[in-house]
C-alpha cells in the first residue's frame, strides 16, 4: 500500500512538472522524501524542477542532502546519471552571476534532451534495491 501511494505521488508530480505546475511538483515530491529518504527518483525530479523553475542553489542542496542520506544509509553514492545532472547544473549555475535554468531553451543539455529521467526506484544499489523489493510489490 505504501509503494502505490509512493507511486502515485511521483506520477502526480510528474504530471505537474509536465503542466509547469512546479510549485506542486515540488510539494509531491517533498512527501516522497519525507517518507522515503532512500527514494533516488524522487531526489532527482526535484532536482530537475528546482532547475527548470530557475531555482538552482535549491537543485544543488537536494544532490547535496540526497548524497549524505545514501552514505549514512547505504554507504553508497547517487549513480552516475544523478552525479551527472549535479554536474551540469553546478556548471549552469558556476558560469554566470545568475541562474542560467531560468528562462525556457535555457536549460541543461540533458534536461532539454530528456536523457536524465529519474528511476522510479530508490538508489540504485544492491543494498537498497533488495530493501526497496522486501518492502512489496506495488498494486
Amino acid at each position: 500500500m505504501r509503494r502505490t501511494y509512493l507511486d502515485l505521488l511521483f506520477e502526480l508530480a510528474e504530471c505537474y512538472e509536465e503542466s509547469e505546475e512546479f510549485g506542486l511538483a515540488i510539494d509531491a515530491l517533498r512527501r516522497i522524501v519525507a517518507s522515503e529518504p532512500t527514494y533516488q527518483g524522487a531526489h532527482v525530479q526535484l532536482m530537475r524542477i528546482y532547475a527548470l523553475s530557475g531555482r538552482c542553489q535549491a537543485a544543488l542542496r537536494q544532490y547535496e542532502q540526497f548524497r549524505k542520506i545514501l552514505l549514512r544509509e547505504l554507504g553508497t553514492e547517487p549513480d552516475g546519471a544523478s552525479h551527472h545532472l549535479y554536474e551540469e547544473i553546478l556548471a549552469g549555475w558556476n558560469s554566470s552571476s545568475k541562474p542560467v535554468l531560468a528562462g525556457r531553451g535555457t536549460r541543461p543539455r540533458a534536461l532539454a534532451e530528456g536523457t536524465i529521467r529519474p528511476s522510479r526506484e530508490p538508489a540504485s544499489s544492491d543494498a537498497s534495491a533488495s530493501w526497496w523489493r522486501s518492502r512489496g510489490p506495488s498494486r
